[in-house]
């Protein structure tokens, strides 16, 4: 497949306006789109590795993302 679900460690009680929340700042300040949905109160991360990303695309969400998860 071309797609990967990622579970976001510490990330467990989540509201879907928190992802949103979240989605729209990784847009806004990195441009980067990324699915953000909560199942059971969890945060998950949808990753496309669709023929438009390459692995540069990947590699800069693993960069910032801790910064967007109050993570040093």
């Amino acid at each position: 497949g071309s797609m990967a679900a990622l579970l976001v460690p510490g990330w467990d009680s989540i509201t879907p306006a928190d992802a949103d929340a979240l989605r729209g700042r990784l847009w806004a300040e990195e441009r980067i789109e990324v699915a953000c949905p909560v199942i059971k109160g969890r945060l998950v991360l949808r990753i496309s590795g669709q023929v438009y990303n390459d692995a540069s695309a990947a590699e800069h969400l693993a960069e910032v993302l801790p910064r967007f998860l109050g993570r040093p």
